[in-house]
């Protein structure tokens, strides 16, 4: 739960440190210590390129396809701003994936999730199958969760394909694949 939190606190501080930042910026200025005359204008220009070029490849690139900065640390902060959801590519590969996990979902059995795959869970599986929420950890950390149910499936990328490639489920078996995506048994 704590780690969810965390990269939402990231994200909402981002906006009273750039506040911090310029009025740090601005007393520098005024106080003589930070000369515009000799380097202050090249400064305005890189600053102002450098905004300029991560918004231009923000609105551009894929989601999966994000910058090295949000894939550097992806168990504090997600890969992308919709990295709740998944790549427009694999919707109809996750909807077929979701809903063969639905029909062979047991009583004794469970489905594992990250949080890319958990709202597809939630809208495709019927209510009374159960659901173990992984966060933005592998799946493969929440096993120890699922001790008494027989069966444990999750749903995730071939591998070399999708998000969190150092997070392929190791030790499970694929079952069936849709596309990019496939549905594996740990047990």
């Amino acid at each position: 739960m704590l780690q969810d939190i965390g990269y939402r606190w990231v994200l909402l501080l981002s906006l009273p440190l750039l506040i911090l930042a310029y009025e740090g910026y601005s007393k520098l200025r005024t106080s003589g210590a930070f000369s515009t005359r000799n380097w202050g204008g090249a400064l305005r220009v890189v600053v102002l390129v450098c905004l300029s070029g991560s918004a231009i490849l923000y609105a551009v690139l894929p989601a999966q396809s994000a910058l090295p900065f949000y894939t550097m640390f992806p168990q504090y902060v997600p890969s992308s701003m919709v990295q709740s959801s998944l790549p427009s590519s694999d919707y109809s590969n996750v909807v077929n994936a979701m809903l063969w996990v639905d029909s062979h979902l047991s009583s004794d059995s469970v489905l594992i999730t990250q949080q890319a795959f958990y709202g597809w869970a939630r809208s495709y599986l019927s209510p009374d199958k159960q659901v173990v929420n992984s966060l933005l950890t592998p799946p493969t950390s929440v096993i120890g969760e699922t001790g008494s149910y027989t069966h444990v499936y999750t749903v995730w990328w071939i591998e070399g394909t999708g998000w969190f490639q150092g997070s392929f489920p190791m030790g499970a078996k694929p079952l069936a694949s849709f596309g990019d995506l496939a549905v594996y048994e740990y047990r």
